[in-house]
């Protein structure tokens, strides 16, 4: 797989802009940083610049419709105000519980296939399975399993409120973004 160039992605960029104006809109003031720090991409917002991380690797593996729905996602993270007023800690909880109300939003067919989307359920593939221990196989089909009995629909406080509720899961999280190792699912 070939990571995707600047170029590749300013062109996604400008189709986006076409097709999804309003979301262009937002995506248009922000800063634009390819990074292969993180997993998939994120936004930020500090000192008054808003800042979208994207892994080159990452986006060069989505079609098109994949990566509109990627960066719908990021903006809706903003929209929300999910990285501002509303923000909460820990980080790692906030994240999880914002991304499964954003990905309630978003049709299905828009998302990449690791997203945490409440209701359904996530699944290791076999390779990745040959990779893991027995114990970390059993702490990802748990997390799964938690996002499975998530209801869609729901206010990023309210998925907050779950996970913080449920110590298991809030040490499965911990474990398994917390050391920056994270399992994308399919």
């Amino acid at each position: 797989m070939t990571s995707l160039s600047q170029q590749e992605f300013d062109s996604v960029l400008l189709k986006f802009l076409l097709d999804e104006p309003f979301f262009a809109t937002i995506i248009r003031s922000m800063r634009k940083v390819r990074s292969n720090d993180l997993p998939t991409a994120g936004v930020n917002y500090e000192g008054g610049t808003m800042t979208l991380y994207w892994n080159p690797d990452f986006m060069s593996s989505l079609s098109t419709k994949k990566k509109f729905g990627l960066l719908k996602h990021e903006c809706y993270h903003l929209i929300r105000k999910h990285v501002t007023s509303r923000k909460q800690k820990p980080h790692l909880d906030w994240n999880i519980a914002t991304d499964l109300a954003i990905n309630s939003d978003i049709p299905l067919n828009e998302l990449p296939e690791c997203g945490l989307i409440p209701g359904k359920k996530n699944v290791l593939k076999v390779e990745d399975k040959e990779k893991l221990t027995e114990e970390r196989i059993k702490s990802i089909e748990k997390f799964s399993d938690f996002i499975e009995s998530m209801p869609p629909r729901k206010s990023s406080e309210w998925y907050m409120t779950r996970i913080q509720e449920n110590k298991e899961i809030k040490e499965i999280i911990q474990d398994l973004y917390g050391n920056k190792i994270v399992v994308i699912l399919d």
